[in-house]
């Protein structure tokens, strides 16, 4: 092809044809700019297809990730809920002077476990996004939910829970002076009596007691958000299927 055009263009050089060659010229000028921007064309369109592969691959790994997050966080909530429940009963005992029971057991030991776990929120698929760069996600508003939930609503539920993992030493501390495992997730008192008397077991028990309720609120605010976003990819994804 470029040896035609060569033979062209010499042939109307030397039959002195000027004008025709220059119209010639410019044609084959614009030829070639079209054939480069069709080329471009296809070569941005391989690249648009093949970030759409890879962002449907994101958006299935957010949902996995998600998933994960949402029995995580499920399973967190119904943890402060039994440790919530079972420190209103021991206060409940205190508070009333009731007598020892078999079944205080596992209250005891539910109402003072202390904290931790939430370090436990699955980053994998959002680290993987990050990675590839967030600008695969076509949907913007959805790209901004899923950078709030991930670096807004789940840094929030660790930090919390980081501080009050700072408490569990002084727990286990309180705890180990009237208390042993008489059996797993059973904690029997040494001298019964004496949790009436304890100021600092009744303090550490009401501080467990309130700050569970407070962080099952913020949980389960986490996993509301969780399964709204969570919905928020599928529908994106679904789009594409």
């Amino acid at each position: 092809m470029i040896s035609i055009f060569r033979k062209i263009r010499q042939k109307l050089l030397t039959e002195n044809k000027v004008s025709k060659y220059l119209m010639y010229a410019v044609g084959e000028i614009v030829l070639v700019v079209i054939g480069i921007l069709i080329a471009l064309s296809i070569n941005n369109w391989n690249e648009w297809r093949k970030d759409r592969v890879l962002e449907k691959e994101m958006l299935s790994g957010l949902i996995l990730n998600l998933e994960s997050n949402v029995s995580l966080l499920d399973g967190r909530v119904k943890y402060f809920e039994r440790g919530q429940n079972s420190g209103k009963i021991i206060l409940n005992v205190i508070d009333h002077r009731l007598p020892n029971q078999d079944t205080l057991g596992g209250h005891f030991s539910q109402a003072m476990r202390g904290y931790g776990g939430a370090d436990g929120i699955s980053y994998i698929a959002y680290e993987d996004l990050k990675n590839n760069g967030f600008g695969l996600i076509t949907n913007k508003a959805l790209k901004d939910e899923i950078l709030r939930l991930f670096e807004t609503t789940y840094r929030t539920l660790i930090s919390f829970d980081a501080t009050f993992v700072q408490h569990n030493a002084y727990h286990k501390e309180v705890i180990g002076k009237l208390f042993y495992y008489d059996k797993p997730n059973s904690l029997k008192p040494f001298d019964f009596d004496e949790i009436f008397k304890s100021y600092d077991f009744y303090s550490s028990l009401t501080d467990l007691h309130v700050n569970y309720g407070w962080m099952k609120e913020e949980t389960i605010n986490g996993l509301s958000e969780t399964r709204r976003v969570l919905q928020l990819i599928t529908e994106e994804k679904n789009k594409s299927d």
